[in-house]
């Protein structure tokens, strides 16, 4: 089966019903299910990963062991009883990002959308609400480039973003607050062992590469009032750049630090970088939407 993600495209033994599948197009990589050798110099006891100038290996308790190599191949062996939701997860989300760091990409953990005109990164620590963010925009209107991790290459003299995958994650309550002409029984369930849920994302998903505008940091704070402050130095911004890189502890191993760090200075030029603070008691999901809104995009 052939699938597309982050302008790739890749023949997986592992099927993603999620999803669309392709026919004619060449793979440029291969995910194949199989026993990694028994005698791996990589496989650590002490360490869940490990990794050479050429190969990435780490392993998810009960899940499956993952090998990634050379930027064009993963190989996945799934322990017993396994949940493949999980398998199926942590293929996508960690072996991707490790393959994608391989073949020369910065990659981000955040959710990015875009109107066409702007493309904009939300970020922020677990709980900001990044992800209630997305669906609400998205919601409105915009459209979603990358719903977690936003891998990014360099062109010419821009950073464009590479559209991730067709769906969005989201629990049964942001379901109901989006208010969505869509039986629940239609998602497509993704963990067996808690309530979240597939959204297929239709026409508001970017099908093409865009170029990054800008990064938000969402937060919250015990404050009355909604906040907005830009960060103009390039320290400043490099740090939350570097700060917001999608498993970090993965270049050091494979000797990717340096250019890492060449990246991220890269990009800096190219970003504005904010950060928008809401009240902590805040509940209204819409007022918050309105708020970013207005800033990043009506520039109020």
């Amino acid at each position: 089966m052939k699938y597309k993600a982050y302008g790739i495209v890749f023949e997986s033994d592992l099927e993603f019903a999620e999803l669309p599948q392709l026919t004619d197009e060449v793979c440029q990589v291969r995910l194949k299910l199989a026993e990694l050798p028994v005698d791996l110099d990589l496989r650590s006891d002490a360490k869940w990963f490990a990794g050479d100038v050429d190969r990435f290996w780490f392993r998810i308790t009960a899940v499956a062991e993952f090998l990634i190599q050379q930027g064009t191949e993963i190989i996945v062996q799934i322990y017993p009883d396994a949940d493949l939701a999980l398998v199926r997860l942590f293929a996508i989300g960690s072996a991707f990002s490790a393959l994608m760091h391989q073949r020369g990409a910065l990659v981000l953990h955040g959710a990015v959308l875009t109107d066409g005109a702007k493309t904009v990164l939300f970020t922020g620590e677990s709980g900001a609400g990044k992800s209630t963010m997305a669906a609400m925009l998205w919601k409105c209107g915009y459209k979603v480039v990358a719903e977690d991790v936003a891998v990014l290459y360099q062109h010419d003299d821009k950073w464009l973003v590479y559209p991730g995958y067709p769906f969005m994650r989201i629990c049964p309550d942001m379901f109901a607050a989006l208010q969505l002409n869509t039986d629940p029984l239609e998602l497509t369930k993704i963990f067996t062992h808690t309530e979240k849920y597939l959204l297929n994302l239709h026409d508001r998903f970017a099908d093409v590469p865009v170029a990054l505008d800008e990064i938000v940091v969402l937060a919250t704070a015990d404050q009355p009032q909604y906040s907005s402050q830009t960060f103009a130095g390039n320290m400043e911004k490099f740090s939350i750049i570097a700060n917001n890189t999608y498993r970090p502890h993965f270049l050091q191993s494979q000797g990717l630090v340096e250019q890492h760090f060449r990246q991220c200075a890269s990009l800096v030029g190219q970003l504005t970088v904010r950060k928008i603070v809401r009240p902590i008691d805040e509940t209204n999901i819409y007022r918050a939407c309105d708020f970013v809104e207005s800033v990043v995009w009506n520039q109020i």
